[in-house]
């Protein structure tokens, strides 16, 4: 054989190879590997915001959680990504979740054969840390599920927006239609992004989740996000004479715009200003360009979820996967226990000033929020 035809044979043997190469699954760290997760999160069309890198550093500098960014390589190319943060819980207990106190997170992989490889390393992972729980939240039943079960107590809802605000408003359920209508003749006005609006959005926030009964994360918490994510974060404000009653902390990515967190203060309910405020955000995505609102996580059958299905959104369930080692069963939502329901009493008859210092410290230690 000729040493050219040698050459032609090796060289097909070593693409033969290459093309047959496993997955292999690894921590990413460095900045090369930011850029190839970030890189390959945007070309990838099932990717959430939550898959973003940046949220590494939201969770360290907010909870001093400790990130385990896994990336899984096939051929020199990223063919998934599975970000996960390592709860610590109270009192002795912690959980590996992609992504906490988010709606989403888990495996974005090109193949079932990456999707398995991130899984498998991530119940590695969580044995080696010693982790109570392995949690994993897609919006979606799709081979990433791997046949975990899953808590699906959660949903979000989604509804189009039109360039056009009179279509707009036409498009909307009857009844909503006409408390958006009522709640413009109340004096009130809306801004977004104004000079000390995350101030004013974090202290409405604070009292309406201690009406709720559950703490209130930092203002740290929510100051990270902006800092980390800056291109695509929003707050909008309401305000009546003045004075700030509701706000609401958005994000955007893609064509779709979440309000991740709203709040508004009890008094003034009567004015209608959720209603207010979420019609303008609906302009003001509109304007900016977005085709869809999504109103964020809520638990089936609470007040929340009855206020995001009455503007005719469309409902879809998250599916919030988990593996434990000791095959314990499904960890049941937190409002389900006595136990919790009479701490939430608690918190709500507390002083303001005092579940504010308490909370941030708080929250940190809930599992499955």
């Amino acid at each position: 054989m000729s040493t050219t035809m040698v050459q032609a044979t090796t060289a097909a043997e070593s693409m033969t190879a290459a093309s047959d190469a496993a997955v292999t699954t690894r921590l990413a760290t460095t900045a090369c590997d930011a850029a190839r997760w970030e890189a390959f999160v945007a070309g990838h069309p099932e990717s959430t915001s939550y898959h973003a890198w940046a949220w590494r550093t939201v969770f360290t500098n907010s909870f001093g959680w400790k990130p385990y960014y896994l990336i899984a390589e096939k051929d020199g190319e990223v063919c998934g990504v599975l970000p996960l943060i390592w709860q610590r819980n109270w009192p002795i207990t912690s959980a590996l979740v992609s992504m906490p106190h988010l709606k989403g997170g888990g495996i974005l992989a090109n193949s079932v054969e990456a999707a398995e490889s991130l899984l498998a390393e991530a119940k590695q992972l969580a044995l080696h840390l010693k982790t109570d729980c392995l949690e994993l939240r897609h919006a979606s039943l799709s081979e990433s599920c791997l046949g975990l079960p899953a808590r699906t107590d959660k949903v979000t809802f989604v509804v189009g927006l039109e360039r056009d605000e009179e279509k707009m408003l036409k498009a909307l359920d009857g009844k909503a239609r006409n408390m958006v209508r009522k709640s413009m003749k109340q004096g009130l006005t809306v801004d977004f992004d104004s000079e000390g609006c995350l101030e004013e959005f974090y202290k409405i926030y604070c009292e309406n989740m201690r009406e709720l009964g559950s703490p209130a994360y930092a203002r740290r918490f929510f100051e990270e996000i902006r800092q980390a994510l800056p291109a695509n974060t929003y707050i909008c404000i309401v305000r009546h004479q003045g004075k700030a009653i509701a706000g609401a902390f958005l994000y955007g990515f893609r064509n779709t715009i979440e309000a991740v967190w709203a709040s508004s203060l009890y008094k003034y309910l009567d004015m209608k200003p959720n209603m207010f405020m979420y019609w303008h955000m609906f302009r003001f995505a509109s304007e900016r360009g977005y085709d869809t609102f999504d109103f964020g996580r809520c638990s089936i059958d609470s007040g929340t979820y009855r206020f995001k299905k009455q503007w005719g959104a469309r409902e879809l369930p998250l599916y919030w996967h988990q593996w434990r080692a000791d095959g314990a069963p499904l960890a049941q939502p937190k409002g389900a226990s006595p136990a919790f329901r009479l701490a939430s009493w608690m918190w709500q008859r507390l002083p303001l000033p005092l579940t504010n210092v308490l909370g941030p410290h708080l929250i940190k230690y809930l599992a499955g929020i």
